[in-house]
């Protein structure tokens, strides 16, 4: 008899068991979800709510300067010439109207349509240009590293961490890249880091104007 109630409560015992690794199986499979779904919409609020700031930032600027390209007009398509599908070289930028006091300028190229054209959550930078003197109005087709030395602008990296204009080269859609020319009042600026971000947090208290050119591209 006392060897039959043992087997009993085993059985009850490894019954209980069983029933707790069930239960625990059951709430990981509702919990991991859960949490892999409060993740990607705690990324997406954030990915916004930086999108928000930089537009509110932008809005609050002057926009007097006018930036332009003899290769595409503001909101027009730009030529394959200048993407991946073709030399890949930068396209020609002017630009005129600089207010008084500009001492120096800054140019950062992005893609503004990552993951793609209808969830615009992120960027992806093509082109860094920091501490161009105020006496250059423009840069020429495919205009080079040692040319930009020359004329003693600062390159910064662009999303591949390469010191050079990055060509369009979106994989689905039809993307926006958006020149944003920044007019600075002082010479130069000493970022921690020099890349987009870098650029943006030391030139910040130093913007007096800015313009941007928008240019589409689809494969």
């Amino acid at each position: 008899m006392t060897h039959l109630h043992f087997r009993a409560g085993c059985d009850k015992t490894g019954q209980v068991k069983q029933i707790g690794k069930s239960v625990k199986m059951k709430a990981l499979f509702v919990v991991i979800p859960l949490l892999i779904i409060g993740g990607i919409a705690l990324v997406v609020w954030y990915m916004v709510a930086r999108q928000q700031a930089e537009a509110k930032y932008h809005a609050g600027l002057a926009r007097s300067i006018e930036i332009g390209s003899d290769a595409f007009a503001d909101n027009g398509d730009i030529p394959a010439e200048f993407s991946c599908e073709g030399e890949g070289i930068s396209p020609p930028l002017r630009w005129s109207n600089l207010p008084e006091g500009t001492r120096s300028l800054v140019l950062l190229v992005t893609d503004e349509d990552l993951p793609s054209p209808g969830l615009n959550l992120f960027k992806i930078v093509h082109w860094v240009l920091y501490n161009i003197p105020s006496g250059v109005a423009e840069l020429g087709s495919g205009v080079t590293g040692a040319e930009l030395s020359e004329l003693g602008i600062e390159v910064g990296p662009n999303w591949s961490r390469e010191m050079r204009y990055y060509p369009p080269c979106p994989v689905s859609g039809r993307h926006r890249y958006v020149f944003r020319l920044y007019a600075l009042d002082v010479d130069a600026i000493a970022p921690r880091t020099n890349d987009r971000k870098g650029v943006l947090s030391a030139m910040k208290d130093h913007v007096i104007a800015y313009d941007e050119l928008n240019g589409f591209y689809a494969k």
